[in-house]
């Protein structure tokens, strides 16, 4: 999922995405005012297992911490349907962040600023 997901921002990043496929995609303002980090990436990676399950390492010492939705599809759907489903969901979200781009919605703000 993590390599699909690089190409996909690459692709957005490059403006070779085909609009027959994806469509007209909004555009964002905060989208290059996030920072990207290798490191993060490769922690995200080596936490969240396989399995997608909790993880048992507690990395709130390195100022971060995990942050992942879990959920199960009634019915006989793979994972493919699950995950389309929720990019959906996703890519219909308005999220309040600031110009620093930073949530700030509500009790679990200090674990979506991760």
């Amino acid at each position: 999922m993590l390599d699909g997901h690089n190409k996909l921002r690459e692709m957005v990043a490059k403006r070779t995405l085909d609009k027959n496929i994806y469509g007209e995609l909004p555009g964002s303002r905060s989208l290059f005012m996030m920072e990207y980090s290798c490191n993060d990436e490769a922690l995200a990676a080596a936490l969240i297992g396989r399995e997608c399950n909790h993880s048992p390492i507690d990395i709130s010492a390195l100022g971060r911490a995990e942050n992942y939705f879990l959920t199960t599809c009634a019915g006989n759907c793979d994972g493919h349907t699950q995950l389309y489903r929720a990019l959906r969901v996703w890519n219909t979200t308005v999220t309040p962040i600031d110009a620093r781009v930073l949530y700030d919605g509500g009790g679990n703000t200090p674990f979506v600023n991760v």
